[in-house]
């Protein structure tokens, strides 16, 4: 038995099995030379493999659970794009700082930086609350599909919009007026009757005589009749001078009724010094009130004292 190259043992087996019908090749000789393929095979194989494509089909290697099966590799792996001299870590150990080309270009143009180098410049989806802490109910959220941003309000205490300019704050909506208008009536028949120069939430303003009007609000534009209207009517025109003015006294009602239908509208009433009804040149109206779904809080909190005792 002995280890022979590759060509060794192909003069070996060329010269002890000869083709022949003497009879001349013993048992001996076919031994010897299998023994000795044996013993080369291992040393054939480490010494590296030169001939094209040797293998026509995949190689297994075994999972190691005997000791064995593991391919090692000293130099490195050749692939048609390159060589790999390092072992691949896994998807979970690779550390993000060691990726190459990472301040390359803008690599990364799906993210918007910390430090403010790139805008948003398309649409964004944002769902949950966006706060300093990302806290439920804190802060602002938007909630739907029809574009409704919520204001949060953590355990009772509101989020709170305060602007740097004067330092004002506003934890509430209620301020804002929900309806405004401004118009001027004359008589119909000289003048140009009704002109409405800027209105807010206003659906329809009827005059239903001279110095009396009917004004109705859109649908859910007040959740009650307990709305807070101010009004002013000036009988001189915004063509007079500052120092002439004729005031006139304003009446309104909002209560429910045929003058003003339930939740939706009021009347305006103008009387002047003698106590006509006149129509007025300036008529202006503001009012404030609960919208509808808004959580109402008339005549809560307040503290009432009453110096008659009538109880």
């Amino acid at each position: 038995m002995a280890e022979k190259s590759e060509t060794d043992l192909k003069t070996s087996i060329n010269t002890d099995l000869a083709d022949n019908n003497a009879g001349n090749i013993s048992a001996r000789d076919v031994r010897q030379n299998m023994y000795d393929i044996v013993d080369s095979i291992v040393p054939i194989v480490q010494s590296g493999i030169n001939d094209s494509n040797p293998f026509s089909c995949n190689i297994t290697v075994g999972d190691g659970s005997e000791g064995c099966g593991l391919l090692t590799v000293t130099s490195g792996v050749v692939f048609p794009d390159g060589t790999q001299t390092s072992y691949f870590p896994g998807l979970g150990s690779i550390e993000h700082s060691g990726l190459a080309g990472l301040t390359t270009g803008d690599p990364h143009t799906q993210y918007v930086h910390t430090d403010g180098s790139r805008s948003i410049t398309g649409n964004m989806g944002l769902e949950g609350w966006v706060s300093e802490s990302g806290t439920t109910n804190q802060g602002i959220k938007f909630d739907d599909d029809n574009g409704l941003i919520k204001i949060g309000n953590l355990s009772n205490k509101p989020t709170t919009v305060r602007f740097d300019r004067d330092s004002s704050t506003m934890d509430s909506a209620k301020g804002a007026a929900r309806a405004w208008m401004r118009w001027t009536a004359s008589d119909g028949v000289s003048g140009s009757g009704i002109t409405v120069q800027s209105a807010f939430n206003i659906h329809t303003l009827r005059r239903t005589s001279p110095g009396k009007f009917q004004i109705t609000f859109p649908s859910g534009t007040f959740s009650d009749n307990y709305y807070v209207p101010v009004g002013n009517s000036n009988g001189r025109g915004d063509g007079d001078s500052a120092e002439d003015f004729s005031i006139n006294t304003v009446g309104m009602v909002t209560t429910s009724g045929n003058d003003a239908p339930t939740l939706r509208g009021m009347t305006y009433l103008v009387i002047n010094t003698s106590d006509q009804y006149v129509n007025s040149a300036v008529n202006t109206l503001v009012v404030y009130g609960n919208g509808t779904g808004t959580t109402s809080t008339s005549g809560t909190n307040i503290t009432i004292i009453d110096d008659l005792g009538v109880s």
